[in-house]
């Protein structure tokens, strides 16, 4: 298979960023004053880990969030945030936090502000952080900055939890080749994140959970809100050799993520948390454009203009936001037959749709309607009115396959989007 990847899972961590989720509430990156000494150099490179890196698997990273740190001091702390995170104390202090090894960043007095924005960059790039908290110490001694990071769990848990999600990892992608083309290893991805995973209620904050926001939440559990949905397929896409991000904003009054994604040199969004629809994969949210996501998500400004502006870059910010204007690889596009009228050859081209699908045993028959056609009126006539077109689409091809099962006609469902002339229809299949 395409993935001889050993148990590694990206050593480089740092504090979790409780971003927007789906009905839930972000939690800023909070930070507090080290009381303790901090006279002593402070970071030691050269001790073993004490997580047991060799058990988690390493992926390709992204570099939207490094490539707007433009200040020195700033790059210099995300590089050496990597290998400090992996070193984590054996007790919980009088907070129940497991700090990390302590940075000094030489010769420069780093604001609470500019410390905060590294953390946030670092986070955006690596999908795969799970273990700490949304929270950092920091101190000043003789002109440097020292920079303390928390895990919400001891470094044995932390390997354990890792290996988890290594295991579930494996699991996804033992599935995708390297001649899989990018549209199919894509599908196939949130395919089964959306399977694996359902959407947890009720959760506003960290304190609901850690694991809901996180990629071991989604992953390993099976329950997460949209942090952790956007960051799964953040974290699988790159793994698969693909071009992902998050992208941050709003949706339905509350605040957001979802995914950026690059095939051909052309960017989609994606929103797996929306297309996740109970016992239906909706893939109204599957590589659209600016423009569509725009109907019903704010997408929040990039770092850049917020600086423009005069404004503070903080975590409900965008490092990186393209004008996805591309339509090739929108779902309906690559996948939906286009239906111009009902009778004659249009029944024949359905029904050859419909049997090639079957035989892959595929559960979705997407369709454009063309303008062609009456949008409502066509819906009529293939479910609802006399003749009840697509029902007779259906005997047709149970009567062709020969594969062991049929079409149950007892069980289809219709997803509409009458906006951009879609519809999407499930079937089930029952031994013939």
């Amino acid at each position: 298979m395409f993935f001889g990847f050993t148990l590694t899972i990206f050593i480089c961590c740092i504090l979790l960023v409780i971003n927007s989720l789906g009905g839930s509430s972000r939690t800023a990156i909070s930070a507090v004053e080290i009381s303790d000494d901090v006279s002593d150099p402070v970071y030691h490179a050269v001790t073993e880990p004490s997580v047991p890196v060799e058990k988690i698997p390493a992926a390709a990273e992204g570099s939207y969030g490094y490539s707007d740190l433009t200040e020195q001091e700033e790059k210099d702390l995300y590089e050496m945030i990597s290998q400090s995170v992996v070193h984590i104390s054996d007790e919980p202090d009088e907070n129940g936090n497991y700090s990390t090894e302590r940075l000094r960043i030489n010769g420069i007095e780093m604001s609470q502000e500019s410390i905060r924005h590294t953390l946030n960059a670092y986070i955006c790039d690596h999908p795969q952080i799970f273990w700490l908290r949304n929270l950092f110490g920091y101190a000043y001694s003789g002109g440097d900055t020292i920079v303390e990071c928390y895990s919400v769990m001891s470094a044995h848990e932390v390997g354990e939890r890792a290996e988890q999600l290594a295991v579930s990892v494996r699991d996804i992608l033992k599935e995708i080749d390297a001649e899989m083309p990018p549209y199919e290893k894509e599908k196939l991805i949130h395919d089964r994140l959306l399977a694996g995973c359902t959407y947890k209620q009720g959760i506003s904050s960290m304190s609901d959970g850690w694991e809901y926001f996180s990629v071991y939440g989604a992953l390993v559990r099976g329950e997460a809100v949209c942090e952790g949905y956007a960051k799964s397929m953040q974290l699988l896409l790159s793994l698969a050799g693909m071009d992902c991000c998050t992208i941050r904003g709003r949706a339905e009054g509350v605040e957001h993520m979802w995914n950026l994604v690059c095939i051909r040199e052309s960017w989609y969004h994606v929103d797996p948390t929306w297309d996740d629809k109970d016992d239906i994969i909706s893939y109204e949210y599957f590589n659209i454009t600016t423009e569509d996501i725009s109907q019903n998500h704010t997408i929040s400004p990039s770092m850049d203009e917020a600086e423009q502006e005069g404004s503070e870059k903080t975590e409900s910010l965008n490092f990186f936001v393209p004008d996805c204007t591309a339509r090739y690889m929108n779902y309906y596009n690559v996948e939906a037959l286009r239906l111009s009228q009902l009778g004659g050859e249009s029944d024949q081209r359905m029904i050859d749709f419909m049997y090639e699908r079957a035989e892959r045993k595929d559960i979705y028959i997407p369709l454009f309607i063309l303008p062609t056609m009456e949008y409502n009126e066509c819906i009529d006539e293939m479910f609802y009115t006399s003749p009840y077109k697509f029902y007779y689409y259906v005997d047709e091809v149970n009567s062709r396959l020969n594969k062991g099962y049929k079409i149950d006609r007892e069980s289809i469902k219709i997803l509409k989007n009458e906006k951009n002339m879609t519809l999407r229809i499930r079937v089930s299949y029952i031994p013939s």
